[in-house]
Order: C-alpha cells, then structure tokens, then sequence
C-alpha cells in the first residue's frame, strides 16, 4: 500500500490564510469599546455589532460549504481573506452605526466564505496525516484569533481609531501569496 505525504508547503500557505481572515475575529472584540464609546453607542448595541458579525460568519457559512461541495470555488482562497480584512480596517473611519454593522458583517461574508473551502483544500494536502495535517491548517486560525486582538490595539494605540486601516496590509499580503500558489492549490 503506497502512502502519501503531507504537503507542508500547501498546508503552510493555507494555515497563513487561516490566520489572517481568522485575525478579524480576534480584533473585533478588541475593538468593541472603543466603538462603543466613539459613537455613543449602548452595551446592547454594542454587543449587536458582535452578534453581526458572528452571525454572519457563521449562518451563512453552511450555504458556501454547500457551494464548495457542489462546485470547486478555488477563488475564494485568496479573495476571503481580503474581504475579510477589508470589511474591519474600513470600521475607522464610519460615524455611522449603521455603516459600521455593514462592514463588520461583510467581514463575516469574508470569514465564513473562507472557511469551507480552505478545510476542504487543506484536507487534499494532508495526505496519510489527516489529523496532523487539519490541525495544521486549525492552528492558524487559532493563532489569527489570539494576534487580532494584539494587532487592532496596537494600530489604535498607536495611530488612533483609523489606524484600524493597518489591518489591510494582512488581507492584501495573504491575498497576494494565495494569488501565485493558486496552481499549487487547486491541482
């Protein structure tokens, strides 16, 4: 019986784009007071702009399963993660709550239309190592999760509310190298 081995360079590419859509989710969290106390906003609706966006991330996130399982969706590999990033780095500079909602739900379209295909691609990489391979590709999103909540506080210690903009550089990077591995990952 042949036995195949794991791809770590794929899984790597893949775990990085993991963690930088996955760097969203952390950030938002972060980020809810200082919304909360620059638009005046109540604990419930500050609590509504989380409930946005993880409902969106993960409502909808079954209805792209069913797309990836149905039709190979390859693209959405790098175009993910940049929404992803996209949707939160913009929330700096609205004054309107309900532009702010938007954004952060169109960051949860970003999430919840990487996830699917990305397990989906990681696993054809695992070769004989499913367990260790997915949890390659897990760790990244685990550590995307723990880093959001670092890096959005920096950018807004250190530039104010609009540095939030900074998380677009991640989206943009991860969206550049997903772009030219694309043959790699989708072969």
């Amino acid at each position: 019986m042949e036995t195949t081995k794991i791809n770590k360079k794929a899984l790597a590419i893949l775990s990085a784009g993991h963690l930088v859509t996955d760097i969203n989710q952390g950030a938002l969290p972060a980020l809810l007071p200082i919304f909360k106390e620059v638009l005046s906003l109540s604990y419930t609706t500050a609590g509504a702009i989380l409930l946005s966006a993880n409902l969106t991330s993960s409502i909808i996130q079954p209805a792209f399963g069913h797309l990836s399982d149905r039709k190979p969706m390859g693209w959405l590999l790098p175009l993910s993660p940049f929404i992803a990033c996209l949707g939160l780095s913009i929330t700096g500079f609205l004054s309107s709550y309900s532009l702010l909602i938007l954004c952060v739900m169109l960051t949860g379209i970003g999430v919840a239309s990487f996830h699917p295909e990305g397990f989906k691609t990681a696993y054809f990489f695992t070769g004989d190592k499913k367990a260790t391979g997915m949890s390659i590709f897990a760790v990244g999103g685990s550590f995307g999760i723990a880093v959001g909540t670092i890096l959005a506080l920096t950018l807004v210690a250190s530039f104010g509310l609009k540095g939030i903009l900074g998380l677009i550089v991640p989206g943009i990077l991860i969206a550049i190298v997903l772009l030219l591995n694309m043959s790699t990952l989708t072969t």
